[in-house]
């Protein structure tokens, strides 16, 4: 298994789909740095022959124009874009535009004059732009002021790659994949990475590739969101950095942040639409109640502010044994979130509903799994400790589920899933008791699709 390119199969065979059409399809793709948008791209005219791949690097026109230029050969000399444009979209198949936002400073007639074009005449090629910018290249193809509003066939987001394809993937043992995971998710570059510098151990990974200067990912997360937020990138700062802390809900963020509760829905909204943070609500609960909660949806933004951004002061310095020993203490608690995370992706098909439950009180549930049809619920307890979890933890899953409320007459099962497995006493009562339990070999086993999972839904 190829970790550089793994699991876009869906995306290629949809391009494949799309270039046959009449006029020719205009895609735009787009996704933050690292999710892997070039290298699908490149994947999908790797089998085109008459394809070509433009690269937008921040020059003054002239020169792109004759990077372009030397990219066609045979001789032509582009002396604008509008000879350019007319040129790729009439003598090509597939034309790809990587980091198409970066017109915004290059030259931005560059987007009337394509749009000009793509107007008036049925063109040859099948045109792809990528950008990493997501509010910048929404701006370009989704504001009604823009030339190319409404002028793209397809707008793609492209998505991290899925944690059941990614995680068995990860080299070392279990504790290690899923630890890796939760730093990195399923961006595919960093894991290209881990591969190039044959770095896979967790301490090793923070030493060499993260917590030192200059260290290939040190400053990943800063120079991802500096661009992407321009003037005001301090506030924004200061919101991932309260949420990568636990304060998720609004009021605890504003306290935090200082930032009044009037402007905090704006700054918050950009966050939203970036897709770096995520607002949930309790699962038995709709998209307007008023228990909703932020989390930062991206691993390595979430790992970077909550250790690197509130410590640079060590980075600087190079305190690093210092700040390595901070990450150390609390990344159990780190990786623990994401293990809830895994466990819920792991049961998500099976389920109409599904998601973590709370309420005011402080009560939560990592797992409310809901069959409506079928009118069973399954509540489920994860834990990430290095102790073997014992039947108390059970107990008290069984007597949190009594606070929630609204499955009269449904079936009520429950799971619990332990990276250290489970003491003697409780697996005997489970099995007695038919409550439902998985270690890390029987999650391993169903994620790596050796074993089926059996809830008795």
């Amino acid at each position: 298994m190829m970790i550089d390119f793994i699991d876009r199969k869906n995306e290629l065979a949809h391009l494949k789909e799309l270039k046959p059409l009449t006029p020719s399809p205009f895609i735009v793709i787009v996704g933050r740095r690292r999710v892997g948008k070039t290298r699908l791209v490149r994947e999908f005219i790797s089998g085109i022959e008459n394809s070509a791949y433009f690269f937008v690097e921040e020059k003054r026109p002239h020169i792109l124009l004759n990077d372009f230029s030397r990219i066609v050969g045979k001789g032509i000399i582009f002396k604008d874009w509008e000879g350019y444009v007319r040129y790729a979209l009439s003598n090509y198949d597939v034309v790809v535009i990587d980091e198409f936002q970066n017109f915004n400073r290059v030259d931005t007639s560059f987007f009337s004059t394509l749009q000009r074009i793509l107007d008036e005449e049925a063109h040859r090629a099948m045109l792809i732009v990528v950008g990493s910018y997501v509010g910048m290249m929404r701006r370009i193809f989704e504001d009604k002021r823009s030339p190319l509003f409404g002028r793209a066939t397809e707008i793609w987001t492209l998505p991290p790659l899925p944690m059941k394809e990614i995680l068995p993937a990860i080299k070392g043992s279990r504790d290690n994949r899923i630890s890796v995971y939760s730093m990195f998710g399923g961006y595919p570059k960093y894991h290209v990475i881990l591969r190039q510098y044959k770095t896979f151990e967790l301490e090793n990974i923070l030493s060499e590739l993260i917590i030192r200067k200059y260290a290939p990912l040190s400053m990943e997360p800063y120079n991802i969101l500096l661009l992407e937020f321009g003037g005001e990138y301090r506030t924004y700062f200061s919101l991932l950095e309260a949420i990568a802390r636990g304060k998720s809900s609004y009021v605890d963020i504003a306290n935090y942040t200082g930032i009044s509760t009037t402007t905090l829905a704006r700054y918050l909204g950009d966050l939203l639409a970036f897709s770096v943070i995520e607002k949930r609500f309790p699962v038995t609960e709709g998209p307007r109640s008023k228990k909703s909660r932020y989390f930062i949806c991206d691993q390595f933004i979430r790992f970077w502010y909550r250790y690197i951004f509130s410590n640079i002061d060590l980075v600087e310095s190079e305190r690093y044994s210092e700040l390595l020993d901070i990450i150390k203490e609390d990344f159990p608690v780190f990786v623990s979130w994401e293990f809830e995370q895994i466990v819920r992706h792991t049961l998500g098909d099976h389920f109409s509903r599904l998601g973590p439950w709370w309420n005011r009180r402080g009560d939560e549930i990592d797992v409310v799994a809901i069959d409506d049809e079928n009118k069973k619920v399954l509540f489920g307890e994860v834990k990430w400790s290095r102790r073997k979890t014992g039947w108390d933890v059970v107990m008290e899953l069984i007597e949190k589920s009594g606070l929630v409320t609204g499955f009269k007459g449904y079936e009520r099962s429950f799971l619990v899933v332990s990276k250290s497995g489970f003491s003697s006493h409780c697996k005997k009562r489970m099995e007695q008791e038919g409550i439902f339990h998985w270690d890390l070999s029987d999650l391993d086993d169903i994620i790596s699709d050796r074993k089926k999972i059996e809830l008795g839904f």
